[in-house]
């Protein structure tokens, strides 16, 4: 049996916020390599609980650090050679 989704409600504007149960983990090779995979991923994640760009306002995702979060810019993790400057967020 499928986890139902959790809905929380932010106090500043009360919009829902749907997290999704459970979590994919994706294994790591070049920086396209990887990105690609988890955009193939997120879409059918996106069709499975009918979510689209009409519904959804932002994604969460994590990745080790060093991190400019407020940017949304991997720097460069000791632990992922290559992943130097990725610009997560446009």
């Amino acid at each position: 049996m499928e986890a139902p989704k959790q809905r929380l409600f932010t106090q500043r504007n009360l919009q829902e916020i749907f997290i999704l149960p459970g979590k994919k983990t994706f294994q790591t090779s070049t920086v396209d390599k990887t990105l690609d995979n988890i955009f193939l991923h997120l879409q059918d994640i996106m069709r499975e609980n009918n979510l689209g760009q009409h519904n959804t306002h932002a994604i969460g995702i994590s990745c080790g650090g060093p991190l400019n979060s407020e940017e949304g810019i991997i720097m460069s993790p000791p632990n992922l050679p290559g992943w130097e400057n990725i610009h997560l967020v446009k």
